[in-house]
């Protein structure tokens, strides 16, 4: 998601902070475990992927868990650009 700011900006749901503060702490990874499946409606998209998404404690220990993710994005110019992020499941941020 790159920058702080950026993120802050794409995420989206009650964990928002949580997330940020984990992943400024290097703390939290996600990574995709499957394909998306994806509705196209215009200039406008969702797509839903399932994740697992690690979260390392301050010991060092790591907790795996599913979830999935919904990316909303839109169409400019011939280039899809995401606008927001979301879990739909919850995930354990501790």
């Amino acid at each position: 998601l790159g920058t702080r700011d950026g993120a802050a900006r794409l995420l989206r749901g009650n964990v928002r902070e949580a997330w940020l503060a984990l992943a400024s702490e290097q703390r939290v990874s996600a990574s995709v475990n499957g394909s998306a499946d994806v509705a196209v409606n215009g200039n406008e998209a969702t797509a839903t992927t399932p994740l697992t998404v690690t979260v390392r404690s301050p010991f060092g220990a790591n907790r795996r868990q599913g979830a999935r993710a919904q990316a909303e994005l839109s169409l400019r110019n011939g280039t899809w650009y995401v606008t927001s992020i979301r879990l739909l499941d919850a995930v354990t941020l501790r």
